[in-house]
């Protein structure tokens, strides 16, 4: 993964880069140019093709991004970059030689070429970026301009400043023809480059540009341009996106997926939550991630070579069905995120031989805490089976009782909600479970002489449940609450429905939401997970004072510095917008969705999102 990360920061570094250079140029800015992105916010780019007969076969990854002008419209975007405050801090005198000596040298190119330095930008990457990576964290990029005579004048440009600020170092900056083409380096080795044909072609070692020569000239080793699985993977794209990702099995077979016994075997949460992917992302094909740039957003698709697993012990995530799948997410107030998931426990538990050959401290835990809270019984059977697969988690802010008061420490309420197959049994079953969890508690904390909690039967919209909360009779500041009181745990068996909740504060608003005509599952789609940037940043916020505090004792920092780091979580939280992650073979065949809905506009919520769902399957 490495050898990826390697290859994306090229590209990626670039434009970030001329990102943190504009906000040193709005401190001074003479021609009075604009933001150029909104004057291309519209145009979409003519196909591009790639020079892949240029890329040796060797390579185990490729990103080519043929839309530059979408992917720097985000990059550029004052209102994702603003938020993200990508301007350096200028703090002592050596960064300040250094902001103005970089504001010195874009002002010259731009000076040179009468054009503000984001138009050089997409003149110069407008024909395409490939990067591509190979072993021994080798890299190669070739960019393509809009015009062979301006990115040679360009380069050429490049090459006399350099050397005139290399004068005290000549070996810095030199060149070595190669087959009758000029290799230059301007930091004396580190990186290498050469213009043909239009193309500046970078990389990181001399054997790599050679190599990349030598297939354009006709001769050398193969290319990737005859690589049938590489190709494969490109027609599986089927459409025009802005990037385009490919990744070789060398690198997806050795991800830290649940494959085999090597891996997070030892994880049952792991195995349950990503077992169904393993086999379709690993194997012997390659694997294409698309990006999209719709609407100045962010859309991710992973697509796998392998097919659902309906038999065997990894079924438990795929429905008998094609017409089933993970139910539309739950919509309800103050969300920060939840997640709908397609998994059959009971099938999951029963194979649990075949998923954990050797019996974890995890697993062993769990089947001993089962077995006293359900008096004995069956856990894959009577326990397991006694729920169906729609499974469906919610996360959200909390609303205190002002009666009561607020906690130091603010944590958001959690729920599971359960489709019962016999809700008439199981609903006692459950609750005389959840009591005994809730006796053992009380009996840990009495140990410790700390309160416990007192059950109490509550009613909302005439639906009678238990909920369980510690006193707060004693209390005298009500602003600063222990952290105890983000807990009051709840249980509801409501017609079909069992939920477990960390407060009774969501388990009414869930009441609400699921007294709501039942949506139709998604079909394919077996795992949906939103989150809710605005809403995760305002938790962050209500939490930054307890959070500065734990980075100045454990890490050692200085206020400023901790202020700072946490700040950092709820500005990237909030240009993120919301995210959508779905997963599942809806024609048959494996894929992996995430959409970013970046800085929503006022009063836009990742429930927005699942509304929209429930509406389209309904």
């Amino acid at each position: 993964m490495r050898k990826i990360i390697i290859a994306l920061a090229v590209i990626v570094g670039i434009p970030v880069t001329f990102g943190v250079l504009k906000a040193i140029r709005d401190h001074h800015n003479p021609h009075g140019t604009r933001h150029v992105a909104t004057a291309h916010a519209t145009a979409r780019q003519a196909p591009v093709h790639f020079p892949e007969e240029w890329i040796p076969d060797a390579a185990v990854a490729v990103l080519e991004i043929g839309q530059t002008d979408e992917i720097l419209n985000l990059l550029l975007d004052p209102a994702l970059s603003g938020r993200l405050n990508l301007a350096p801090q200028l703090s002592g005198p050596a960064k300040w030689r250094q902001a103005i000596g970089t504001w010195m040298f874009r002002q010259h190119f731009e000076r040179k070429f009468g054009a503000d330095w984001q138009t050089l930008v997409r003149r110069l990457v407008k024909g395409g970026v490939t990067v591509a990576a190979g072993s021994e964290k080798t890299f190669v990029a070739i960019v393509k301009g809009d015009d062979a005579d301006f990115v040679q004048k360009l380069h050429d440009e490049l090459v006399a400043v350099a050397g005139r600020g290399a004068r005290q170092n000549p070996g810095k900056v030199s060149q070595t023809p190669y087959e009758g083409v000029p290799v230059w380096t301007l930091n004396g080795g580190n990186t290498y480059h050469a213009v043909v044909d239009g193309h500046v072609v970078l990389s990181n070692k001399l054997p790599a540009i050679r190599a990349v020569l030598d297939l354009r000239a006709g001769k050398g080793a193969g290319s990737l341009a005859k690589r049938a699985e590489f190709l494969s993977a490109k027609k599986s794209m089927g459409r025009d996106a802005a990037a385009a990702l490919y990744v070789s099995p060398a690198v997806m077979n050795n991800l830290p997926l649940p494959h085999g016994p090597q891996r997070l075997q030892d994880n049952p949460m792991a195995v349950l939550l990503l077992a169904a992917y393993a086999d379709a992302f690993q194997g012997d094909a390659w694997t294409a991630l698309e990006l999209d740039c719709p609407d100045g957003n962010v859309s991710l698709r992973l697509s796998g070579t392998g097919k659902p697993v309906r038999t065997g012990p990894k079924a438990f995530a795929w429905p008998a069905a094609d017409s089933d799948g993970a139910l539309p997410n739950l919509v309800v107030p103050r969300q920060v995120a939840n997640a709908s998931l397609y998994r059959d426990l009971r099938h999951f538990y029963a194979n649990k031989d075949a998923l954990f050959p050797e019996r974890t401290s995890q697993l062993i835990f769990f089947e001993n805490m089962m077995g006293i809270f359900f008096s004995g019984r069956d856990i894959a059977e009577d326990v397991m089976g006694a729920v169906d697969p729609h499974v469906r988690l919610v996360v959200a802010e909390q609303a205190y009782d002002p009666a009561i008061g607020t906690p130091s420490i603010q944590i958001p309420a959690i729920a599971l909600v359960f489709r019962m197959r016999d809700p008439k049994r199981f609903g006692i079953i459950a609750e005389e479970a959840w009591q005994k969890m809730l006796g053992l508690v009380n009996f840990s904390r009495g140990q410790k002489a700390q309160p416990g909690m007192i059950i109490d039967r509550l009613d909302h919209s005439g639906v009678r449940y238990s909920c369980a909360a510690f006193s707060h009779a004693e209390e005298k500041d009500k602003s600063n609450l222990d952290t105890r009181f983000n807990f009051r745990p709840a249980i509801v068996h409501h017609d079909d429905y069992l939920i477990f909740s960390t407060t009774d504060g969501l388990a009414n608003d869930l009441i609400d939401a699921l007294g709501k005509p039942s949506p139709k599952a998604i079909a394919g789609i077996n795992s949906i997970v939103e989150i809710n940037g605005s809403r995760l940043a305002s938790l962050v916020e209500a939490n930054s004072e307890s959070m500065i505090r734990d980075n100045m004792v454990k890490k050692g920092q200085t206020r400023e510095q901790a202020e700072k780091g946490v700040a950092a979580i709820p500005a990237i939280a909030r240009a993120l917008g919301a995210a959508t992650l779905r997963m599942g073979a809806p024609d048959g065949k494996m894929i992996a969705e995430l959409n970013l809905t970046l800085h929503p506009p006022n009063g836009a919520t990742a429930a927005t999102t699942s509304q929209a769902g429930v509406a389209a399957n309904e």
